[in-house]
């Protein structure tokens, strides 16, 4: 017998339950059929392999010896069906040995990065991380090849419908400052705003577009007297001068904590934007994948449970 294309693979589970239970009606039992459908089955079996593989005798059906010899192979064959094939949809973290590639802001990466290290360290210690910088322009492009696992942010162009997406938490802007300031103390008015000296973040970073937007709108121009590139620096830079920064309440909880400065609101209405986590369609069964989405969802209601974000 060595024409598998026409070999109905069915016929391997009867035999195999006819090896246990030494017996049609309880085999037709387990597999939830009829005796006669068991008894043609067992016909076929027969037909295939040339042998009874089963004689009836005084204490039920015994095995020929070619029936003995095919209990091990088919018993293999069936559980690497059951593990590899049925089973290749779940996902064991603490044997998982691929890298996962995120793409987020080095602000998200700041607050959000050292939980998601600690969780794997726990759940999935073979598993790395790598963290990539891609242009808002190619995310979508990334997500799709499969070069980026996940995009964490405030991606607002990100809108094709085969780009799927999981709000993680409502967001906006906190101010920071020395403690110590000569002019803002613990609250801070419009006229203390405008008449400061400001640090300026330009990222790749798409939510201080959005703040930059909204005063232009206003027709509010403040003095940046320095601009960058990198928040690295930025808490240091104020907490060494008179300068304020504007930026995302979480960096700006985060930063108070490295050196002396305050966090206050702004003096007006800033709008809130939406961070979200973005995966490819391809990828939305894919239990790796989900499983990740799974921990960062979590990750960040962790971290919103703790007051990091503490206007929402």
């Amino acid at each position: 017998m060595n024409d598998l294309q026409n070999f109905d693979l069915n016929l391997l589970t009867v035999l195999d339950s006819l090896l246990r239970e030494r017996s049609l009606s309880h085999a037709a039992k387990v597999l939830h059929v009829s005796q006669p459908t068991i008894s043609a089955s067992l016909s076929k079996l027969r037909e295939i392999f040339r042998d009874e593989l089963f004689v009836r005798t005084g204490t039920g059906m015994q095995p020929t010896p070619r029936a003995l010899e095919l209990k091990g192979p088919i018993r293999r064959v069936l559980e690497s069906i059951r593990s590899d094939v049925l089973g290749a949809g779940q996902f064991a973290p603490a044997q998982e040995t691929r890298s996962y590639t995120i793409t987020t802001s080095d602000l998200a990466e700041t607050v959000m990065m050292p939980r998601l290290l600690a969780t794997l360290a726990r759940e999935a210690p073979h598993v790395n991380v790598r963290s990539v910088v891609v242009g808002p322009q190619h995310v979508e492009e990334a997500l799709e090849s499969g070069d980026v696992d996940l995009a964490i942010g405030y991606f607002p162009d990100l809108t094709r419908p085969s780009t799927m997406q999981q709000l993680l938490f409502m967001h906006g802007f906190a101010c920071l400052v020395r403690i110590g300031h000569p002019v803002i103390g613990e609250s801070m008015t419009i006229e203390n705003f405008m008449a400061a000296h400001h640090v300026v973040v330009s990222s790749e970073g798409r939510s201080q577009e959005l703040f930059e937007d909204m005063l232009l709108k206003r027709g509010l121009e403040r003095r940046c007297a320095f601009r960058t590139t990198h928040f690295l620096s930025v808490p240091f830079v104020v907490a060494n001068t008179d300068l304020i920064v504007t930026m995302p309440r979480a960096a700006a909880v985060f930063f108070s904590g490295l050196a002396d400065l305050r966090v206050l609101d702004p003096p007006f209405d800033a709008p809130d934007f939406a961070v979200k986590q973005f995966w490819h369609r391809r990828f939305q069964n894919d239990a790796r994948i989900i499983w990740l989405r799974n921990m960062m969802a979590n990750i960040y209601q962790n971290i919103s449970d703790n007051h990091l974000f503490p206007k929402f």
